[in-house]
């Protein structure tokens, strides 16, 4: 499989601040990747780049076999061979649905244009609302004529910035796997940019986490779940809480939960933070180690709880609603994990 797009030590900068800091990696052709991480972390920005428009101070930018920027060049966004989908869709009100998938295509001829049109619509079950406007059709149904108005041109990649942020939350991780499959019936190579991680986990190949302007992990949904590299990955992806945690001479760390087997430790040994999950914490009636249960969530089959350490220490719980512990309760506490993901401490 060949390499669609390749960022290398890409750096991006407003006046004196770099908003992306030497960011690489790789995308392979027909695979969707996604850029997540919070508001404000560079993510936006970084695509826009790969678009043509913004420039970058440093590295170089590859798509296909074509260099199309670098620190002394940038291909215009126009020569570039990139499909964009926006967050407000942006379709021609005056236009209607097949007229809005035609649009970039008039350099083609019609016989082959009108197949390219019915070929997407088919794609996207919308033949019977072709001759309808944007306004008469649904917020779904708008989002799938902007993604195969974007793809009708076969771009050398699709970029989608936070394409959902519009929809229910309900809907989002349903359009997200129903996108997908558009896509991979296409055989397109795409981008994704949300903070949302289930529109991540849904949709993507490989995920890259942004944190402030730089990349703190690449990897599938399953590898920055389960093996996160980065306390800031641990933290962003899922629920869960970093623990102090101290050599003891064995194979064993400990905590305030008690000991713990390493999965593996990121950077070097010495002061240590363990990552727990809610399902990595279970009640006990049994353990000397005591909580009080600060908030619960009720989730329907499940409660979501706090609980306060006797040194201040926040964890959080995920246990079966068919017993309940009430706000202020003293409970019996301790790691259910056989083992965990380990970092050296910031702090």
């Amino acid at each position: 499989m060949s390499t669609q797009l390749s960022v290398s030590e890409v750096k991006i900068r407003y006046r004196d601040n770099d908003v992306i800091n030497n960011i690489s990696f790789q995308v392979e052709a027909g695979h969707i990747a996604c850029l997540l991480g919070p508001s404000g972390c560079g993510k936006t920005t970084l695509l826009r780049a790969i678009a043509g428009f913004e420039p970058i101070v440093s590295g170089e930018i590859v798509l296909g076999k074509r260099k199309v920027a670098a620190v002394d060049f940038a291909m215009p966004p126009q020569q570039r061979r990139v499909g964009m989908v926006f967050q407000d869709f942006a379709l021609y009100p005056h236009l209607t649905v097949e007229q809005n998938v035609g649009f970039g295509l008039h350099d083609m001829p019609a016989d082959e244009r009108a197949l390219r049109i019915e070929e997407l619509l088919n794609l996207v079950k919308l033949q019977a609302v072709r001759k309808s406007y944007p306004h008469e059709i649904s917020g779904g149904q708008q989002q799938r004529v902007a993604l195969i108005r974007a793809m009708a041109p076969r771009p050398d990649i699709l970029l989608l910035d936070e394409p959902f942020s519009s929809m229910d939350v309900e809907l989002r991780q349903s359009l997200a796997l129903e996108l997908r499959n558009i896509l991979k019936q296409d055989d397109a190579t795409a981008i994704l940019v949300t903070h949302d991680q289930s529109e991540a986990f849904a949709m993507a190949d490989e995920i890259g986490v942004i944190n402030q302007g730089q990349l703190a992990q690449w990897g599938t949904a399953h590898d920055l779940y389960f093996k996160p590299q980065d306390p800031f990955v641990a933290k962003f992806i899922g629920q869960s809480v970093l623990l102090p945690a101290t050599p003891n001479g064995t194979e064993q760390i400990d905590t305030a939960l008690g000991p713990v087997l390493p999965d593996y430790i990121s950077g070097s040994k010495g002061l240590l933070q363990v990552q727990l999950r809610p399902s990595d914490v279970a009640f006990d009636a049994n353990s000397e180690i005591k909580a009080t249960v600060v908030r619960r969530l009720f989730l329907g089959a499940e409660y979501l709880y706090t609980l306060q350490l006797a040194d201040g220490q926040k964890i959080l719980c995920l246990a079966s609603s068919d017993v309940s512990h009430e706000e202020g309760d003293t409970v019996g506490v301790r790691i259910s994990a056989q083992c965990a993901p380990t970092f050296a401490s910031t702090q």
